[in-house]
């Protein structure tokens, strides 16, 4: 178990280190978006509901990150990774 809780805390802290510097798992810059652009603010980051939805969860053989529930937050998770 702590393996798996010490592999979701760094997935965790690297998803959370992509949302602020905007970059894909592979380093790739995400595009700015229309409202990124018109607005002046950040990619995937309006209100912040999707970023502060982020959760991580472990057990003996498992490690999770991601938006763990539905409907809210969730419904824009499932668009940006498709």
């Amino acid at each position: 178990t702590e393996p798996m809780a010490e592999i979701s805390e760094t997935v965790f802290a690297h998803t959370l280190d992509r949302f602020q510097a905007q970059y894909s798992p592979e380093g790739v810059p995400w595009e700015p978006s229309r409202r990124a652009l018109r607005t002046g603010g950040r990619t995937l980051f309006d209100r912040g509901d999707l970023y502060n939805a982020l959760e991580r969860i472990s057990g003996p053989d498992f490690a999770v990150v991601g938006v763990l529930e539905t409907g809210g937050p969730a419904r824009y998770a499932r668009v940006h990774q498709d």
